[in-house]
């Protein structure tokens, strides 16, 4: 979950799982490159989508999804303009 040298790890468990699509994976993988070991992270929507390589509305969608299976945590901007996502494995 943590990016090192230029990599981003995805938890295996993730990738191995069957109660996620491709599309939740990716942008589960673009969050955790994000977050670092930090388990938090405010990247734009337009930076998922572009990092995901997904359209906005796909990107949107997803991010939706993983709210309501609750492996992601959404909240409206603060002192950032992008929304807060909290990685909540």
């Amino acid at each position: 979950m943590s990016t090192i040298k230029g990599f981003t790890s995805t938890p295996n468990w993730i990738l191995k799982s069957k109660d996620y699509n491709r599309n939740e994976k990716m942008i589960l993988t673009v969050l955790n490159s994000f977050a670092m070991q930090k388990k938090e992270c405010w990247p734009s929507m337009k930076r998922i989508a572009s990092r995901s390589s997904m359209g906005l509305t796909s990107a949107k969608k997803t991010i939706k999804s993983l709210t309501e299976k609750g492996i992601i945590e959404k909240n409206r901007g603060g002192t950032h303009k992008s929304n807060f996502y909290k990685l909540k494995y």
